[in-house]
């Protein structure tokens, strides 16, 4: 389901001729991560704590844009890492795309982004990923509604750390999102699907 519905959201980026490809790790945490050349994680977590289908767009939107804009590829260059990295992944994908290998790309995720982008980086990354959620015909505010959930929540708890230390304040994101967007994409909003009826329906066919 989750790679169902990355790949059509990146079909709508100007990169859609990238080998694209979605997972979920099995990890408690609240955290996403891209890596050069196409490759976009959640953890379970993260769609635990989600309940509409245009949050998770909101999301994958905004990791298809560091992809697409190579946030990443350009910060591991500065650290001259991304030889050694890149490989690593590669390694790891070709040899066991399927089998149990989401903690090394957790622990890879994690030593990756611990010191996170910069933070100029992030919010193009949400400015960007609203327009290209909007224009994969979902909900404009997903991620709104995403980083207002975070606003809520305490920046000591540990399934959130990660995120937290690695992202401007949730407040910050949505200023910006809100300055960017203003009401323009007000119009296309409307009913929302539940991550529980995608996934209902996707059963039944």
């Amino acid at each position: 389901y989750v790679n169902r519905l990355g790949r059509w959201i990146s079909l709508q980026s100007v990169r859609p001729d990238l080998p694209w490809s979605f997972a979920v790790l099995d990890d408690p945490g609240y955290n996403a991560f891209a890596t050069p050349g196409g490759f976009i994680f959640v953890t379970k977590g993260l769609i635990d704590q989600l309940t509409d289908e245009s949050e998770l767009a909101g999301i994958l939107a905004h990791e298809i844009t560091h992809v697409v804009n190579k946030h990443h590829l350009k910060a591991m260059q500065k650290t001259a890492r991304a030889g050694l990295l890149g490989k690593v992944v590669a390694s790891q994908l070709k040899n066991d795309i399927v089998g149990g290998f989401s903690s090394q790309l957790l622990n890879l995720g994690k030593e990756l982004y611990s010191k996170g982008l910069d933070q100029e980086d992030e919010l193009e990354a949400d400015r960007n990923g609203v327009s290209l959620a909007t224009r994969a015909g979902f909900e404009p505010y997903g991620l709104v509604a995403v980083l207002q959930q975070l606003r809520g929540t305490t920046p000591d708890n540990p399934l959130f750390a990660l995120t937290f230390s690695t992202h401007p304040s949730p407040q910050v994101r949505l200023d910006q999102i809100e300055q960017a967007m203003g009401q323009r994409l007000d119009a296309f909003t409307g009913k929302s699907v539940t991550i529980a009826q995608r996934l209902s329906r996707a059963g039944n066919r």
